[in-house]
């Protein structure tokens, strides 16, 4: 019988997505972390032709991608609740992390990959991010202002995609006068990495006191 198994890499914040939600699931896995040199080989180019991070492996096939991944683990286990609780909650579910990638995602990578020397820091490139970031997060900051959660009462799938990949920028460019200026967004952001599947898979947040130099 073949295991659930996820491939992981240290670091990635798409992985850390993925993990998450697989441990908040209570569907069955093992980890499998491999190395940069492993995604890049041939071996793992037959799981995800793309070689990126995670992939999953079911008892069906392989899936890559970190939202197909954690739409899978949902609905293998309906009952953790993380799609929703009704066809309209799967929707907003839906709504949200197509949200998430289209007006967020990018901008975050924008912040974070020149810190870390993956891209050139670009000073033009950088103020079009914050710009973005900044219109998301007052679209969060009303959002959470009446809601707890992205959808409904309880924590889903936009909670773990959001909540892991906004760690980076908290701990490394966003300030604290800076986070101050979105409370509800950080109430939120605080409530969702209490959450015992991420404090077991990534632990604390360790909040940024000054923005990293960028590499250049």
């Amino acid at each position: 019988m073949t295991e659930t198994t996820l491939y992981l890499m240290a670091g990635c914040p798409f992985c850390w997505r993925a993990w998450t939600v697989a441990t908040a699931s209570g569907v069955k896995f093992h980890t499998k972390f491999l190395t940069v040199e492993e995604v890049r080989g041939d071996d793992y180019k037959k799981i995800n032709p793309a070689q990126r991070v995670p992939a999953l492996q079911t008892k069906e096939g392989f899936l890559f991608e970190s939202n197909a991944i954690i739409r899978y683990l949902a609905r293998e286990n309906p009952s953790s609740g993380l799609y929703g609780s009704n066809p309209y909650e799967e929707a907003l579910v839906d709504q949200w992390l197509d949200w998430i990638s289209n007006e967020f995602t990018g901008h975050i990578q924008q912040f974070i990959r020149p810190v870390f020397g993956s891209n050139t820091f670009d000073k033009d490139a950088h103020k079009t991010a914050m710009e973005g970031a900044v219109k998301a997060l007052k679209t969060l900051e009303a959002h959470f202002k009446t809601n707890k959660y992205f959808v409904g009462g309880s924590i889903t799938l936009p909670d773990f995609a959001l909540g892991t990949i906004m760690r980076y920028p908290m701990m490394l460019n966003w300030e604290e006068g800076f986070r101050k200026a979105y409370p509800n967004v950080l109430r939120w952001f605080q409530e969702v990495n209490n959450h015992e599947a991420i404090q077991k898979c990534l632990g604390r947040v360790r909040y940024c006191q000054k923005a990293f130099p960028t590499k250049k």
